[in-house]
């Protein structure tokens, strides 16, 4: 399948790259942004996203999702997170999915996802959808939860445009089932790939700390814990996991 591809050696970040696209080419085809290195790569909240040069996979997407309300923007991130899944276990490499957009294996961190939607009424006008993916690199700074790569899980090292095809082709497949309006079998495979689903965990709302268990996340992308008293409801940045 051909694709529109926009390479760069180095850039601050490939989704303000793709972000200064759309400003100043108007382009309304669907595209990628691929960086060697990004100078300031961000995660959610402007965490950033360390990467040595030509190690890992820093991909941004752009899209063009109407058929989307406002209210179901969250399904983006549910198919992109299935797609780095697929990825990682086509190299045999098991995964779950961190909400809300980390991917985790038994190691630690092997991805993170930060989409940007900008939103016409109650409809999404286009998506900037950027992952970075360790694929390469084999030593990290200390970070709460450990870095892990492709390389470090397989204990070889893959090729990197192999993984960039794969990745490409797994992104493609479940914007496509999204597209088609299968959100509640992607949702059926996202719940059963959460990360401690229906186990004991302690967790922060940044006041208290609380025992509970994660029993899903609503069609708002909101994640549900479950507390002696009762299920609750917390959006992004509204909650963290302790342990």
């Amino acid at each position: 399948m051909e694709r529109d591809i926009v390479r760069l050696k180095r850039v601050d970040s490939t989704n303000n790259e793709a972000a200064r696209i759309i400003a100043h080419e108007g382009r309304g085809e669907q595209f990628y942004v691929i960086a060697d290195y990004q100078e300031y790569g961000r995660g959610q909240a402007d965490h950033g996203w360390v990467s040595e040069p030509g190690e890992n996979l820093l991909l941004s997407k752009v899209i063009f999702p109407a058929f989307l309300s406002v209210s179901e923007q969250f399904l983006l991130s549910k198919a992109v997170s299935l797609s780095i899944r697929d990825l990682l276990n086509e190299f045999s490499i098991s995964a779950l999915i961190k909400w809300p957009n980390d991917i985790l294996t038994s190691s630690g961190k092997i991805a993170g996802i930060l989409i940007e939607n900008s939103l016409t009424g109650r409809q999404i006008s286009h998506s900037i959808v950027g992952v970075g993916l360790n694929v390469l690199q084999k030593k990290y700074p200390v970070f709460p939860h450990p870095a892990t790569s492709m390389a470090l899980e397989m204990g070889r090292e893959p090729v990197l445009s192999a993984v960039e095809t794969a990745i490409m082709a797994h992104m493609e497949k479940r914007y496509n089932q999204l597209e088609k309006g299968e959100s509640d079998h992607l949702s059926g495979e996202y719940l059963e790939a959460l990360f401690r689903l229906n186990e004991d965990s302690w967790f922060s709302d940044g006041k208290h700390e609380f025992r509970g268990m994660i029993t899903g996340v609503n069609r708002f992308g909101e994640l549900e814990i479950k507390t002696g008293q009762g299920i609750h409801s917390f959006g992004f940045h509204q909650v963290r996991m302790i342990h």
